[in-house]
């Protein structure tokens, strides 16, 4: 879609897709990581989004970029689309709450975060990230452009079950 207006994007898939290749990425507009992500409620710190396993013995590119990684990380990118499980739940914490991945990247400069509050089926997330980027790319602001894809899921009687589409939540 962003090939289609001539727009600069750059994918990393399988091997590519390494902790060390997303450590390496700045000045971006949007970051879009669809990975697996590992909740841990009971330390949050350790809830993590996993990357390609790449052949080092580099523990800091391990392949796992753990929560207390990310808050150390210093990210230049107006949004980051997390597509991928539970990447906004997390442990709550009296006057802070909820302690997840997303506050790891709030802190790491990221404004606006697209998350998912459960597990989320990969065909479904698929027709809604369609509908999200068409939405922003014909000049919606990231909320309403997340606005009228729930609303295509919504549309079509097949995704629109709430579990296809309610998951996906802004902050920013």
């Amino acid at each position: 879609l962003f090939r289609d207006q001539n727009l600069i994007t750059e994918t990393f898939f399988s091997k590519q897709g390494t902790e060390k290749q997303f450590r390496e990425i700045s000045d971006t507009g949007i970051l879009h990581l669809a990975t697996h992500g590992l909740l841990n409620d009971e330390y949050p710190d350790l809830s993590c989004l996993i990357f390609h396993q790449a052949d080092t013995t580099d523990f800091s590119n391990d392949g796992i970029l753990y929560s207390s990684e990310i808050y150390n990380l210093d990210l230049n990118t107006d949004m980051i689309v997390l597509s991928s499980c539970q990447s906004g739940v997390g442990k709550i914490a009296k006057g802070d709450g909820a302690i997840a991945i997303t506050r790891a990247f709030y802190f790491a400069g990221v404004p606006n975060i697209l998350y998912t509050l459960w597990e989320i089926s990969d065909k479904q997330t698929a027709g809604f990230m369609t509908g999200f980027y068409k939405s922003y790319l014909n000049g919606y602001t990231y909320p309403n452009a997340l606005r009228n894809a729930k609303i295509l899921m919504i549309s079509h009687p097949e995704t629109a079950p709430p579990n296809y589409w309610a998951a996906f939540q802004l902050i920013g």
